[in-house]
């Protein structure tokens, strides 16, 4: 396994990302299907290959504990159970008039 580029992938984010473990015997089936017709072939789908005009690699995985792991569990609902403790105050506008009105 090739370890993630340094230069492109952060470390130690609350999002959990790997490699597939066990990719179905299709996708690199179809990676050499890719490669031979002159498409680049890459190590990691979030690396150099998001820079190029095109390229073919395995996609990475973001399940931990056998559970999908989505952005907004991974950023979210951790600060779910943290209390609001900052508050914005706008200005709100009258839908029947054009002067400012306030909250």
């Amino acid at each position: 396994m090739v370890p993630p580029d340094p230069q492109r992938r952060g470390t130690g984010g609350p999002v959990f990302v790997q490699p597939a473990f066990e990719p179905n015997p299709i996708a690199p089936a179809f990676i050499v299907g890719a490669a031979s017709f002159g498409v680049e072939v890459f190590d990691d789908a979030m690396g150099r290959m998001m820079e190029g005009d095109a390229g073919v690699a395995l996609n990475n995985l973001t399940i931990h504990n056998d559970q999908r792991e989505s952005v907004f569990r991974a950023y979210v609902s951790p600060m779910l159970a943290v209390p609001i403790s900052l508050w914005f105050r706008t200005p709100m506008f009258c839908a029947s008039c054009s002067k400012a009105a306030s909250p």
